[in-house]
């Protein structure tokens, strides 16, 4: 079951889709649209769900680190609602926290430029957020 991940911002959303198995997970793409406009960002996922025969929507959300939820936590479960009303498949909220950091981690490794890293970042926190929830449900199945 192919299964896709977003990283929401006010202004960009991360994308990242598993394997038609859910073992890997695998950049998407990054979207840019007007902060607080998300019709374009809905119709792109809603496209990527039909052509990608995507079952799942992971959403990353953006705890504190408390565990408390700020702003961009509630404008994240608002964005939820919307996807919820615009596609045929479960939305499900993840914790998200640490995966920016981890994300850029992973770019620093890979010795991209500074100008890719940033322009990649939501796509990359998208990829570790799906493989951090492909790797906790097969271990949840077994």
């Amino acid at each position: 079951m192919k299964i896709l991940a977003l990283d929401y911002g006010d202004a960009s959303l991360g994308i990242a889709l598993s394997d038609a198995e859910g073992m890997l997970a695998r950049g998407a793409g990054n979207l840019s649209f007007p902060k607080g406009r998300t019709e374009e960002a809905l119709s792109h996922v809603r496209k990527v769900v039909e052509n990608e025969n995507v079952r799942l929507v992971v959403l990353g959300l953006p705890l504190n680190m408390d565990g408390s939820r700020g702003r961009q936590a509630e404008a994240t479960e608002r964005f939820k609602e919307e996807l919820e009303q615009t596609l045929d498949v479960p939305v499900v909220l993840e914790d998200e926290r640490l995966t920016t950091v981890y994300a850029k981690k992973r770019m620093l490794e890979s010795e991209r430029s500074r100008k890719k890293r940033r322009s990649h970042l939501d796509e990359e926190a998208a990829v570790v957020l799906l493989q951090a929830y492909l790797d906790k449900t097969r271990k949840e199945d077994e």
